[in-house]
């Protein structure tokens, strides 16, 4: 009787180690991992917009433009998008990256002597 009870006792000890283990690891899993995407790279965004403008692409800035939503993908971050990027610090949890975007992004500009004159969401 008394082994039973002290395997009982031992199964019960197990789970609750496991119970703690998991809760835990979510904990750091949820709260404390940094899994921020790669911050935005304005080199490689222009390497990107040439090689999809093709050899073709004459230069000059002037004119109307329009945001272009077709270009690229927002799951690879090779098209159209805007977001913000900031360090927090969580008290009794540390640092982290907070990181926002979204692909619904819309707006017209025009320049003029290399000046935007007026811009407008679309």
């Amino acid at each position: 009787m008394a082994g039973s009870r002290r395997r009982t006792l031992g199964i019960i000890v197990g789970v609750a180690v496991l119970v703690v283990a998991a809760a835990g690891f979510a904990g750091w899993w949820f709260l404390i991992r940094d899994d921020a995407p790669p911050e935005a790279d304005i080199d490689t965004a222009g390497q990107t917009l040439d090689e999809q403008a093709g050899a073709g692409a004459s230069g000059g800035i002037e004119g109307d433009w329009a945001v272009d939503t077709s270009v690229g993908s927002f799951d690879d971050f090779s098209g159209t998008w805007a977001g913000y990027r900031f360090d927090e610090e969580l008290a009794g949890i540390g640092t982290n990256t907070a990181v926002g975007r979204t692909p619904d992004v819309t707006g017209t500009m025009t320049v003029s002597c290399a000046e935007a004159s007026s811009s407008a969401p679309a």
